[in-house]
């Protein structure tokens, strides 16, 4: 059990944490430049972070062990899945 746990589960969890903390920092980040803060448009960041590092952090472990090219199909699903999400979110 503890092994399903460490392979699946918690590589899921890890993401959604790290992707709604990143996506939290540049948004913050970018508010701060522009001058442009609203708790709606943070809120939303960190859901996009959060499912996009979910989605993404169940495939890291597929893909970690591949080396660059795992890394190229890693960064292009992230990349496309956080655009899609943005764009239903932005219409």
């Amino acid at each position: 059990m503890a092994g399903f746990f460490l392979s699946y589960i918690a590589p899921v969890i890890y993401g959604a944490l790290v992707g709604a903390t990143i996506s939290a920092g540049m948004y913050i980040i970018k508010s701060l430049i522009t001058g442009n803060w609203s708790w709606g448009g943070f809120a939303k960041s960190l859901l996009i972070g959060a499912v996009t590092g979910r989605a993404t952090g169940g495939l890291l472990g597929m893909y970690s062990a591949t080396g660059f090219n795992g890394a190229v199909v890693l960064g292009s699903m992230n990349g496309g899945i956080s655009g899609g999400i943005q764009a239903l979110f932005n219409g």
